[in-house]
């Protein structure tokens, strides 16, 4: 999904992915998963922040180093978004998350 520079921070982004978000309810979907270029800190912003998403997966050079003139000769690294629709809605996943790290770090102590 992609914004025109003359529309960008005016919240378009943000609506379109809830509109995703209302579509997909609709058709029964309990996941969604999509990329972005973990060096755009907007994106970042809207994907982790506002939408609750969790990345997992870093995946190298997606496109190609030919993908468009804004990364022509540069790897098009990405982060893959998964996102549970009920979290985009109450965003428990934090409390996921603070619970995993308690347990890595118990982990990781108990491993020494």
């Amino acid at each position: 999904m992609g914004v025109l520079p003359e529309y960008r921070g005016r919240g378009v982004a943000e609506k379109l992915k809830w509109a995703q978000r209302d579509r997909a309810l609709k058709l029964g979907l309990k996941l969604v998963t999509w990329t972005y270029d973990p060096l755009e800190g907007p994106n970042a912003y809207l994907n982790l922040h506002k939408l609750n998403g969790i990345v997992r997966v870093y995946k190298r050079n997606v496109y190609g180093e030919h993908f468009g003139v804004l990364n022509e000769g540069l790897p098009t690294d990405r982060f893959l978004v998964e996102c549970g629709l009920k979290r985009l809605e109450i965003g428990d996943w934090r409390l996921e998350i603070a619970e995993r790290s308690r347990e890595w770090k118990v982990a990781a102590r108990d491993s020494d």
